[in-house]
């Protein structure tokens, strides 16, 4: 007896059946996985971190990431959409970001944190409605927090500018502004470590701002430090113990020491290069959560991360240099002190390097693609 040949309506269901099953196998397989890396994503080994961007490429805004401090890798989580928040703070459950610009777009911008990932609330003007020119508040290249008010460090308009926080985490309308004259070029401020004063550095007049804090409002400024001409001071940061300060100036590419007294007082006692590559374009600095070591970051030229140890006396050492891709403008340590992830401006993507007693492994151990990244922050 002849066995009857399967009609070719019946073969085809049949191949489709079994491609469906295995699409079906794939699917499973790949939410099996991601149901493992999101489980083993929120021990007590991952981070989340938010990533700032200039959004002229291929970026949209603020990113956010689930870091695994174990291995150095990173998954992506979402993404918000904002115009070149390339400064990004975090305070509780919202975070805040600049929008750099200098064509009256110029602004910073809310955004509450589901699960880590940052939804837009709004966004608010740097320049007062009372200026006749589109460079007021210009470049806002960063965003200091407070409890009840941010500031933006404003490049281009040589400025600050101060908003309040609403009971629901949104910005308010601008509500203080301070220029510090025609000369001025502002790039960073930071909270004294009891929170007692704001220091302004003024790269474009050599010196460092001083304005008493409360909860919702800044008085001053005041001169606290003046520096020699061509410096360029930029960005500036205080150990653990709140006794020293560290400078790094930009144009020169040095690094100047101060002890800080708690009556706000800067009194520099020892200045060095903080690299030899010419660049002059040092950007940013940060301290080890234990105190141990300084890193900086120089672009231009001879890009990389220059390293050096903290003395017991305050002072530095050098203790190595960590040559990086192209334009490192920003970096960040890890919650848990083994990593150091360098945001690569021109190479479109952020370098994770590992971290052995305080100095960086020579090759990155990781790489994560994001056009133009600029600005890294753990939650």
């Amino acid at each position: 007896m002849n066995k009857r040949e399967p009609a070719p309506e019946e073969e085809a269901r049949k191949r489709s059946s079994m491609a469906s099953w295995g699409m079906i196998g794939i699917v499973l397989i790949a939410v099996l996985a991601l149901e493992y890396f999101l489980n083993s994503a929120f021990r007590p080994d991952a981070a989340t971190m938010l990533v700032g961007t200039y959004t002229d490429g291929g970026s949209k805004g603020v990113y956010s990431y689930i870091f695994n401090q174990k291995t150095g890798r990173a998954i992506l989580m979402g993404e918000a959409e904002s115009g070149n928040p390339s400064f990004v703070v975090t305070r509780g459950s919202f975070a805040y970001s600049v929008n750099e610009y200098s064509d009256g777009r110029q602004g910073a911008s809310s955004f509450v944190l589901e699960d880590g990932v940052p939804v837009r609330l709004n966004s608010v003007s740097a320049r007062p409605d009372s200026s006749s020119s589109a460079k007021t508040g210009g470049d806002p290249c960063n965003i200091l927090t407070g409890r009840l008010f941010v500031a933006t460090s404003n490049y281009t308009g040589g400025d600050l500018s101060v908003f309040p926080i609403n009971a629901d985490g949104s910005l308010g309308a601008l509500n203080g502004f301070f220029s510090f004259g025609p000369d001025a070029h502002i790039h960073c401020a930071r909270f004294s470590p009891d929170s007692a004063f704001v220091f302004v550095a003024d790269l474009g007049n050599d010196c460092i701002w001083r304005f008493v804090a409360d909860e919702d409002d800044l008085e001053g400024p005041e001169l606290a430090w003046q520096g020699g001409e061509g410096l360029g001071p930029r960005h500036l940061v205080f150990d653990p113990a709140g006794t020293h300060a560290y400078l790094l100036c930009e144009l020169s590419d040095s690094l100047i020491c101060f002890n800080y007294g708690s009556d706000g007082t800067l009194e520099p006692f020892q200045s060095l290069l903080a690299y030899d590559g010419g660049g002059h374009g040092s950007a940013d600095i940060h301290i080890s959560a234990d105190g141990r070591f300084l890193y900086t970051s120089h672009r231009l030229k001879g890009d990389g991360i220059s390293v050096f140890r903290i003395l017991p006396g305050g002072g530095v050492e050098r203790a190595g240099f960590l040559p990086t891709g192209s334009h490192p403008r920003n970096f960040a340590l890890s919650p848990n002190g083994k990593w150091l992830l360098v945001a690569c401006r021109d190479a479109d993507g952020i370098e994770v390097y590992e971290l052995k007693n305080g100095m960086p492994k020579p090759a990155p151990k990781a790489l994560i693609p994001l056009s133009k990244p600029v600005c890294i922050v753990f939650l």
